[in-house]
């Protein structure tokens, strides 16, 4: 019965880490496509893309990596807008 019960324990713990895994990739897929679609906006309002950046997020659940796009304004400044939408700002 105590091995069973180890067994059990031992089985959550390795979905509980697969499932913050999945959780990160997740979001890294959503700020993606936020970062995507910004740039469609971006791009209506004369704004050039300069490169894409990488940025590691810290969670509970582990890192998130994601690659984010440097925007010039028409205006001049440069803009993560992702980093600036999400509260990201330094």
């Amino acid at each position: 019965m105590l091995k069973s019960s180890k067994e059990v324990f031992e089985r959550e713990r390795c979905l509980h880490v697969y499932l913050g895994q999945v959780s990160c990739q997740l979001v890294a897929m959503a700020l993606t496509l936020m970062d995507d679609a910004l740039w469609k906006k971006h791009q209506k309002e004369r704004a050039c893309s300069k490169r894409k950046d990488w940025r590691t997020l810290v969670t509970l659940y582990g890192e998130v990596k994601i690659r984010r796009r440097l925007v010039q304004l028409e205006n001049g400044e440069n803009d993560y807008p992702v980093d600036k939408i999400m509260g990201f700002i330094k």
